[in-house]
């Protein structure tokens, strides 16, 4: 097929379309090849480039509102992308009944977000450090099963295939039951925390490859469980709460300081420990930048602390 013609197709020009389809349903290998076409067409005008959405129009996109500030860009792809198989007419292309279901896997890097809209139209916004994996087509799963490793907000799309299912590394699974929600579980800590922005949502607790514990969450609920200690709490922070990083901004309530010392270790990328003596210090504080300068010297004055930084390490221990 010709390059030019497929190019056409999937930055979204129809003039093709019938044609284009015809041959790629006529082979595999035809597939194939447009799929690999897509990808290094992807990669080469999009990764590490501003693309055109930024924090706000995400945002609105999730809570419908319109009425936002303007903030920092989201970009599509980070640098880190595993596969490049996303939008445009490629995206409509994939919803169809395809030879084999392939998985693909995208990764955002340190401080870059990245959105995307899985096969069956949900949208999905990964804050940094994040990594997700779907397959191509849901409609050979029953249900509609992604892996996250990292934080990640949707707004799920309603489908006939089944529920759309959220699964983690660790021993926690969220089902949604029609929702926009948030889910945040990073390798590097044991703790899973859930955020319901808009409708419910269900999540599972396993034990031994089975339920253990389930929880129905209303909007405004946060569940916060750590997989190594057991220990579960929920609270409900008001509705629309949940998903603050899609606006640049941490929001910090009566925080006690480990759990503030681990969110800052994912947003700063480094190891936060705490010094003796302030496990029982709690923090109340919004930033709406993350220069890590700010955000240390105003957590150092208001707790009393002093933070002492190095490459990959912050330490905060009493003056």
């Amino acid at each position: 097929m010709d390059i030019e013609k497929l190019l056409r197709y999937i930055r979204g020009n129809d003039s093709d379309k019938a044609e284009i389809e015809k041959w790629a349903d006529s082979d595999p290998e035809n597939v194939k090849e447009l799929l690999d076409t897509a990808k290094t067409d992807y990669a080469l005008r999009f990764q590490g480039h501003e693309g055109d959405y930024d924090a706000d129009q995400a945002w609105r996109k999730v809570m419908r509102k319109q009425s936002l500030r303007r903030v920092k860009p989201l970009i599509r792809v980070a640098a880190a992308v595993a596969v490049f198989v996303l939008g445009g007419a490629i995206g409509r292309f994939l919803i169809k009944p395809a030879p084999a279901t392939e998985t693909i896997a995208i990764a955002s890097g340190a401080s870059k977000k990245a959105e995307i809209t899985l096969p069956d139209g949900t949208l999905a916004y990964l804050n940094s450090n994040t990594k997700i994996s779907f397959p191509s087509s849901f409609k050979e799963q029953g249900r509609r099963e992604v892996r996250l490793s990292g934080e990640a907000c949707f707004r799920v799309a309603p489908s006939k295939v089944g529920d759309f299912v959220v699964l983690t590394n660790k021993d926690v699974i969220v089902t949604d039951l029609g929702t926009v929600f948030n889910v945040q579980s990073f390798d590097r800590d044991s703790v899973v925390q859930v955020a319901l922005i808009e409708g419910s949502v269900r999540t599972d607790i396993m034990k031994d490859g089975f339920v253990n514990d389930t929880h129905l969450l209303k909007s405004g609920d946060h569940l916060t469980y750590n997989c190594n200690s057991g220990e579960l709490s929920m609270v409900n922070r008001g509705e629309g709460s949940g998903a603050e990083w899609m606006q640049n901004r941490l929001v910090f309530t009566d925080t006690p300081l480990n759990e503030v010392a681990r969110q800052l270790g994912h947003l700063l990328d480094k190891e936060v420990k705490l010094g003796p003596g302030l496990d029982r210090v709690r923090f109340s504080g919004t930033f709406d930048d993350r220069d890590e300068k700010t955000i240390l010297s105003y957590i150092s004055e208001a707790c009393g602390v002093h933070a002492s930084v190095s490459d990959n390490r912050v330490l905060l221990i009493r003056k």
